[in-house]
């Protein structure tokens, strides 16, 4: 009753999933872990059963070519297990949290599935992920020590593994190349050239853009495909260039009022309100509709751009007062412990992980295994970005970036934190003492 009871309070604050942000030192701490756990030689879990097995795999993929991939690794799995049948199963992203809680709090679970960043702390604290150290040991040839340290720390605590990372996407910016030219702006890449690719440029360029471009065009989409003003993720690159964070490393400590996250915050916020270059609260503008001359993407953002009509390009997110912060988004396999068949969901798990089946998934998302990482089997996928950018923006940001993890209850602290973030987006809307009210309100989450 009390594992139950756990199962349905995952199901009432997972419905509320968003991005959050966490200290770079988080990552380090972990990545100690990480190097343990690689050296550590666990007992091996097998299974050597020849009973029929069917397989239920959870994804928020809709896309026809992606799932076709994922059922040709399926297929090659049944190969050499004839007695196993895999199904893919799909949730639309948005209802994907709380349909999945409603499936393994119920008697139905599936047996293993897609799990993003921000459910880690949650999920591994509640109890519902496996360990799947024993089974990534055992199965061969598997190559822990070829993941980067940072990319898989998020799901690493003490000596487990509860999930591995397959997308490992970090943010960029999408920029309009004729907007800029209109607008007499140096492009980010001219910017880049003179080492001057600062947020504050990126600022000035926003507001010129939206000043030139004409009725309906703005300077910057906070987030593509996305809403800045619904997703702490997007502001995330911001708080970070300032050297600011949202809470400490040990989660005890609020540290939204903190001078240099106010300072991040207030810098956007005076882009939204003084500036008015920002796509407002309210309005959805697309990146590829040509009317935005500035977007926060990820490369899965990219595909809708091959029918663009104007000329685009990638950059790194630029540097602020505390240099270059990359920010990494990303999702993983997990194996869930309510699940029927765990020991043949982490033997696929680590054939679908493993360095073959790793580069053939790159071609949708960039991967955490260095060995393909340093291939072309990324960026080959995306020929209209010159290769040199590809480097400095997907590949070196994934080498350098810090995953966006989570609070162990992120999502209560999120809903009771949101009220204070609503406020700030109008004039004169005084930051710091919203920040200070968002970490009163959230202080029964800090100082545990």
């Amino acid at each position: 009753m009390k594992k139950l009871t756990h199962v349905f309070a995952l199901l009432i604050a997972l419905s509320m999933l968003i991005v959050s942000c966490a200290p770079k030192e988080v990552v380090k701490t972990v990545e100690v872990e990480v190097e343990k756990i690689i050296t550590a030689t666990p007992a091996p879990t097998q299974d050597t059963s020849q009973e029929p097995v069917a397989l239920r795999f959870t994804t928020w993929t809709g896309n026809e070519n992606q799932l076709k991939l994922l059922n040709e690794i399926g297929a090659a799995y049944q190969v050499q297990h004839p007695n196993v049948t895999i199904k893919f199963e799909t949730i639309a992203f948005d209802e994907y949290p709380t349909k999945l809680t409603v499936q393994l709090a119920g008697g139905d679970p599936p047996d293993m599935g897609w799990i993003v960043e921000t459910v880690s702390a949650q999920w591994i604290k509640a109890g519902v992920l496996e360990d799947l150290t024993p089974a990534l040991k055992a199965y061969p040839d598997y190559s822990l020590d070829d993941f980067s340290a940072g990319p898989l720390s998020g799901w690493t605590r003490d000596q487990g593994i509860y999930a591995v990372p397959f997308s490992t996407s970090p943010f960029f910016i999408m920029y309009n190349v004729d907007l800029f030219e209109k607008a007499g702006e140096p492009t980010p890449a001219d910017l880049i050239a003179a080492g001057e690719w600062t947020w504050e440029n990126l600022a000035k360029a926003s507001k010129a853009i939206a000043e030139t471009g004409g009725a309906g065009t703005y300077g910057y989409n906070g987030a593509e495909g996305g809403n800045l003003y619904a997703s702490m993720g997007a502001i995330t690159p911001f708080v970070w260039a300032y050297g600011g964070n949202l809470w400490s490393p040990d989660y005890t400590t609020c540290q939204l009022d903190t001078s240099e996250t106010v300072q991040g915050l207030s810098f956007i916020q005076s882009m939204v309100v003084n500036d008015k270059s920002v796509v407002p609260p309210g309005e959805t503008v697309s990146f590829t509709t040509g009317q935005v001359g500035m977007a926060l993407g990820q490369i899965s953002r990219v595909g809708p751009l091959k029918d663009a009509t104007f000329k685009w390009s990638i950059a790194p997110l630029p540097a602020g007062p505390d240099g270059v912060r990359p920010t990494v988004g990303q999702a993983a396999i997990a194996v869930f412990k309510s699940g029927p068949n765990k020991a043949v969901a982490m033997d696929f798990l680590a054939f679908m992980t493993n360095a073959e089946n790793v580069t053939k998934l790159a071609q949708f998302w960039p991967p955490a295994r260095k060995s393909v990482l340093e291939t072309d089997a990324v960026s080959k996928n995306y020929p209209t970005i010159d290769p040199a950018v590809f480097q400095q923006t997907i590949t070196d940001s994934i080498n350098n970036g810090q995953i966006i993890p989570t609070h162990p209850d992120f999502s209560k602290l999120e809903l009771t934190i949101r009220p204070s973030f609503d406020k700030m987006w109008v004039e004169g809307a005084d930051v710091q003492a919203l920040m200070t009210e968002a970490c009163a309100a959230a202080a029964p989450y800090f100082n545990k």
